[in-house]
């Protein structure tokens, strides 16, 4: 069974959560947003006369501003293997990064389309050329109490950078750690997830429920049980140019189809960011780190693990912008449970630069190490390129940007 801290968490925050009252100001912008919409279901009967022309045009006009943003972006990548080509022999497609070693490849395609369902709720459809279907969800945004909802497919709020697509990333792969307890590239669920600000202040915290389905910390696609996730949030700018994120994060499931044998990942995220006010001023300073760590119940009745099973991982992440264009960075990774083997460690340490033209285009240029002396793999570097365009509606800005 789960252990009752878990418990504990997850019904508290969802308590807290669903029992907040519902305030007059808010009842009363129920009552607006519903009278607005049904002024403007009225609006979109198309008269019969010369008046009802001009309205028929208001009317298409209306109906306009519900059709779907289309967004694509595209992700090209080159790798060069620049050492440990002796450990490797003919096998260069065997990459431990995104990338195969020696190859120009399409990293990715990724459509985003986004539209108003109502005045209520937003959808959200991002199809990709690998998985087809990446996320699928509804965003309720009115709910009582200040409350928001998104249910469907999506990335769950584990951490930072979990909920980052990799087009949108600071540098140029996911850190070790995240790869080891999320996925390869992080990880998403089919489920709810429920979220309000507490206090009328910056604290944010979030409860969900979801499949299983997760093949690094529970039992994938044989699960039949789903998994909870508690994260709360804290954001402050205590001084003018400052900006400061704190979070932990809490997901409790089972790893044995059963649903027998507990599975527990818990985090920490950090996030600070130094940016002027001045808009003719381009510089920032980014520092970023978040901390996993992995506990599995053992199986003492089967064949498995015997013993309590812990792991656990870090990155640490810098970057400085030098102009309005350029940005240099660095990551240090740190993780356990490499490639699944429950003992092996790996180390991974990058640096690169970007050249952000606009939120339509950007080129990367980096170096990527890699060890991990606990497996097969043997240590590697590789010089990686990566090339990322958008066409279509306005993306939004990656977090990291400063414009």
């Amino acid at each position: 069974m789960i252990k009752p801290v878990g418990i504990v968490i997850f019904l508290s925050a969802f308590i807290l959560i669903i029992e907040t009252p519902i305030s007059a100001q808010e009842d009363e912008e129920l009552k607006r947003l519903r009278e607005d919409a049904k002024k403007e279901v009225s609006e979109q009967v198309p008269g019969i006369s010369k008046e009802g022309e001009k309205k028929k045009e208001s009317t298409q006009s209306n109906l306009n501003a519900f059709n779907p943003r289309i967004t694509v972006f595209g992700d090209l990548s080159a790798s060069w293997l620049a050492t440990g080509r002796e450990f490797v022999g003919t096998s260069l497609v065997d990459s431990p990064w995104s990338v195969p070693f020696d190859r120009i490849i399409t990293r990715g395609v990724e459509l985003d389309i986004r539209a108003d369902v109502d005045p209520y709720a937003k959808a959200v459809a991002i199809v990709n050329s690998e998985d087809l279907l990446e996320e699928l969800y509804v965003d309720f945004t009115k709910f009582p109490a200040g409350i928001k909802c998104r249910a469907g497919l999506a990335r769950i709020p584990f951490g930072t950078i979990n909920r980052v697509h990799a087009h949108d990333l600071p540098w140029l792969d996911h850190p070790l750690a995240t790869k080891n307890f999320l996925g390869d590239e992080g990880t998403t669920a089919t489920g709810a997830t429920f979220s309000k600000f507490l206090f009328d202040s910056p604290l944010e915290l979030s409860c969900g429920i979801y499949d299983g389905d997760n093949e690094k910390i529970f039992a994938g696609t044989e699960s039949r049980h789903p998994c909870f996730l508690a994260h709360l949030s804290l954001f402050e700018e205590p001084w003018k140019k400052n900006e400061f994120q704190f979070g932990a994060s809490y997901l409790a499931g089972y790893w044995d189809a059963a649903g027998t044998l507990t599975s527990e990942l818990s985090g920490l995220d950090f996030f600070y960011r130094w940016r002027p006010r001045d808009k003719s001023t381009y510089s920032s300073f980014v520092l970023q780190a978040e901390l996993y760590h992995m506990e599995k119940e053992p199986d003492t009745a089967g064949t498995g693990r015997h013993n309590w099973f812990y792991a656990t991982g870090y990155y640490v992440m810098a970057q400085y912008q030098i102009d309005q264009n350029f940005y240099v960075g660095a990551r240090y990774d740190s993780s356990g449970y490499m490639d699944g083997i429950d003992d092996a460690k790996g180390q991974g340490l990058g640096a690169y630069i970007s050249y952000y033209t606009t939120e339509f285009l950007r080129f990367r240029l980096g170096y990527e190490y890699l060890s991990s002396p606990d497996t097969m793999e043997k240590p590697k570097g590789a010089v990686v390129f990566n090339l990322v365009f958008v066409f279509g509606s306005h993306p939004a800005e990656p977090y990291w940007v400063n414009k």
